[in-house]
């Protein structure tokens, strides 16, 4: 090696440096560059940016798998609307069928409610013996003084005239008369708020009030209806058992809070 640079030196001096064209100072430098060791090349850093791009890769990957097998296990169907699936049609409760049904069945009535609720809807009130105008909310008034319901046809109030007390319905005004007399009977108490069964008088009004339907009605379905109500709760007046009583009293609230219905539907 010793020997090798020896003769670049010689070289050198028989070629570059000959005739003085370079100085002695510039002989050493380029002398010593002759000398250096040439300094190693830096690595570049890839290793921490090729890493990163294979995690990067990796988390693609494996999430795209974990989507894949998602959907492939659970498809989501997105259908367009159609007129079966489209809004509600007229009468869906959106309860389930069986309990659609079964409301249905609970509101178609059964003897003798079916026939009383023809009889009733049949019915119409007198043209004849109308005053030009009422003083009830949406009535119909009457020379005789009985006022009525325009709509439910069911009597709303009548004048008792001094010393002689109310007049007697027309025969067109009978069925409407019935019918306020059922829905005054309805307004007893419910059981649950009815505590004294024995409280002095406290059906009376119930029973005036279906015994005065019973007096102007012809109609046999409603006439075994009114004597079954009656026989219910004069039990209740009568009966000294508790339970009884109490069972008899809610058959009685119950019948007639359904015929009430029926006058309101009207």
């Amino acid at each position: 090696m010793k020997d090798r640079l020896n003769e670049y030196r010689n070289a050198l001096n028989s070629t570059v440096f000959k005739d003085n064209q370079f100085k002695a100072e510039h002989k050493q430098q380029v002398l010593v560059k002759l000398n250096q060791r040439p300094e190693p090349k830096k690595r570049k850093d890839w290793m921490p940016r090729a890493m990163s791009v294979a995690f990067i890769a990796f988390l693609l990957l494996a999430g795209g798998y974990f989507l894949s097998e998602q959907l492939g296990k659970s498809p989501v169907n997105i259908a367009e609307p159609t007129s079966e699936q489209g809004l509600p049609q007229r009468g869906d409760t959106g309860l389930p069928v069986e309990e659609t049904k079964q409301e249905e069945e609970d509101s178609v009535l059964e003897s003798p409610y079916l026939e009383i609720s023809d009889y009733f809807t049949r019915y119409e009130l007198p043209e004849e013996g109308r005053l030009d105008s009422s003083e009830a909310v949406n009535g119909v008034s009457y020379e005789n003084g009985y006022t009525f319901n325009k709509d439910k046809k069911y009597m709303v109030g009548r004048i008792h005239y001094e010393g002689t007390g109310p007049k007697e319905p027309t025969e067109g005004q009978e069925v409407g008369v019935i019918m306020g007399w059922i829905a005054g009977a309805a307004a007893i108490q419910h059981p649950e708020n009815q505590t004294a069964y024995m409280t002095l008088g406290i059906l009376d009004p119930p029973l005036t009030s279906l015994g005065q339907a019973k007096e102007l009605n012809d109609f046999e379905p409603l006439e075994e209806w009114i004597i079954e109500v009656e026989d219910l709760l004069k039990h209740v007046q009568s009966s000294e058992n508790e339970e009884e009583r109490k069972q008899s009293y809610e058959e009685a609230y119950e019948m007639l809070q359904k015929m009430y219905s029926i006058v309101e539907g009207q």
